[in-house]
């Protein structure tokens, strides 16, 4: 191929690529993923390592949003060798961002720590501020996981100095969601529900319907601790409503299921029942594995008090299993803490 008809082939592959992200960004996965797979054959015949990368990293995010994490994982590590390759150390810390995120979702949430520091090494060299938040944010988020709730806080902040900085409201909106929840786990109900209110406005500004649904089912789960289970699920129901709009499956699975728990403490076992089964099968279909287990726990918990115990032990090992295959041991000893304190 000469010179001449490699630059257009590159144009293309930028038009492509650009294009899949657009897609991806208003809920067309599937023609998103069509368009970079047009993208990677094309940037494999010019034999071009960062224009390859690019492509990888975007199929990458796609999958993500299809919520398909092995092929996430797999379009990543390709990516991750693709712009070593080409000395792009950015596209190396995007790469390793996703890694953590799977990570993380897999519940190994040291392992995820590890990949988003070096992420973040590589995007502190590079001077990019965004991408720095992004990761700091991240790894805020594994660190709440781990109980480590001052390092995540000091974490979360850093990043949201940064957003504010360079003037990131969807950045902002979603650090302010995870600050939410630090709250929340703390006890400080107010404060999580003054960040979750502000993160939703910034996302109907920003008109991010994603993000509107995150902040409508963190402010229901507010309610829902302050034993308030009518305006609970009203912004439960309309969290819902915008996930299935644009196939957020995690989304919905995390709405649905606190939809459920309204219904379990109101001993509503049977409409409990079908929100956990539903999120359940949901977070199983996603690979989302913290979500499953725990679905699969409160599942168990409806049939367990409705008298059903054969059904519930199903349940109640489903989600051991799914604890035990990640590897991570916290996930399964709490899981059984929770099934042991159902039982008794």
């Amino acid at each position: 191929m000469g010179k001449k008809e490699a630059g257009f082939t590159a144009l293309f592959i930028s038009a492509l690529r650009m294009r899949s992200e657009v897609l991806n960004l208003i809920g067309r996965n599937r023609e998103a993923l069509a368009s970079i797979k047009d993208a990677l054959f094309q940037a494999s015949q010019i034999e071009d390592a960062l224009s390859l990368g690019e492509c990888l990293i975007m199929e990458s995010n796609i999958y993500g949003s299809l919520g398909d994490r092995s092929a996430m994982k797999n379009a990543a590590e390709k990516g991750l060798a693709a712009f070593a390759k080409a000395g792009d150390e950015n596209g190396k810390a995007r790469c390793l961002n996703n890694l953590g995120y799977i990570a993380g979702a897999s519940g190994d949430w040291k392992a995820a720590i590890s990949l988003y520091s070096e992420a973040l090494r590589l995007k502190s060299y590079e001077g990019d501020l965004y991408g720095q938040a992004v990761t700091l944010n991240n790894m805020g988020k594994q660190y709440s996981l781990l109980q480590e709730k001052e390092k995540a806080m000091e974490h979360y902040q850093r990043s949201l100095d940064i957003l504010k900085k360079i003037n990131s409201l969807n950045g902002q909106a979603a650090c302010l969601n995870n600050i939410g929840n630090l709250h929340s786990s703390s006890g400080r109900l107010e404060d999580a529900l003054e960040c979750f209110r502000e993160a939703y406005g910034i996302r109907k500004i920003s008109g991010d319907v994603q993000g509107q649904s995150t902040a409508l089912n963190n402010i229901g789960s507010i309610y829902q601790k302050k034993s308030m289970p009518s305006k609970a699920i009203i912004y439960l129901r309309k969290a819902c409503i915008l996930s299935r709009s644009i196939g957020d499956l995690l989304a919905e699975a995390n709405a649905v299921n606190n939809i459920g728990a309204i219904h379990r403490a109101d001993k509503k076992w049977r409409s409990a029942l079908e929100h956990f089964k539903r999120a359940f099968d949901i977070c199983r279909k996603i690979g989302e594995a913290y979500g499953a287990v725990f679905s699969g726990v409160n599942a168990g918990s409806a049939l367990f008090a409705m008298g059903e115990g054969e059904k519930a032990e199903e349940y109640f090992t489903d989600a051991l299993e799914i604890a035990r295959k990640t590897g991570n041991p916290r996930l399964e000893k709490d899981c059984l803490a929770v099934i042991d304190k159902i039982k008794k």
